[in-house]
């Protein structure tokens, strides 16, 4: 993690492994919806699910080893439910960016 301000936003790096072969381009989103709930959260304990994707721009191919920075931004809460705005880039190019819904809930 490079950085977070609970219930704000949050950044991260991430580095496509080497040798798995094939990195499904969709493991994006994954990352993207995971660094919301870090983003969003504010309590401990606080878990969450991803509910709704919309807007998914996805690169066609990912190469092993391409470092990526991750970036997730809470734009809205509505009650449980909070709406986040997501960007992926490399070497400062954007190459992915999704709007996506978390649910969260608590202990």
């Amino acid at each position: 993690m490079l950085s977070r301000e609970s219930g704000v936003c949050a950044s991260a790096e991430f580095i496509a492994p080497v040798g798995c072969g094939y990195f499904p381009p969709l493991l994006l989103v994954e990352s993207m919806a995971q660094l919301g709930g870090v983003a969003a959260g504010q309590r401990k304990g606080e878990g969450g699910v991803l509910a709704a994707l919309r807007q998914v721009e996805l690169p066609e191919s990912v190469d092993p080893g391409a470092k990526f920075t991750i970036y997730s931004r809470v734009v809205k809460r509505f009650a449980q439910l909070v709406l986040i705005e997501g960007e992926v880039q490399e070497a400062g190019r954007t190459v992915a960016r999704a709007t996506l819904t978390i649910g969260l809930w608590g202990e």
